[in-house]
């Protein structure tokens, strides 16, 4: 019989699956791959470790903030003249 990680991880008492969730969350794994490795059938239930996530997100946040603010120059500096002044 073939155990799936999940399994593995349901068999263990709560406490170590919150702590697993928990370490995680904070090395920078998202929620939706908390939820299947802990075999949890519904997003809601993982959702309870989202607070622990607000370093990921600020990054994540940060990269987002980046790209907007090089696609928004990017057709002003395409509609600048190349040529010399004259």
């Amino acid at each position: 019989m073939r155990r799936t990680m999940s399994s593995i991880v349901t068999s263990q008492n709560f406490g170590n699956r919150h702590q697993m969730a928990s370490l995680m969350v904070q090395g920078g794994c998202i929620l939706y791959e908390v939820q299947h490795v802990l075999g949890h059938a519904s997003p809601a239930v993982t959702q309870r470790y989202a607070h622990l996530s607000s370093k990921s997100l600020a990054a994540v946040s940060n990269t987002a903030s980046l790209a907007i603010q090089r696609a928004m120059a990017a057709p002003a500096m395409a509609a600048a003249p190349s040529g010399t002044e004259g």
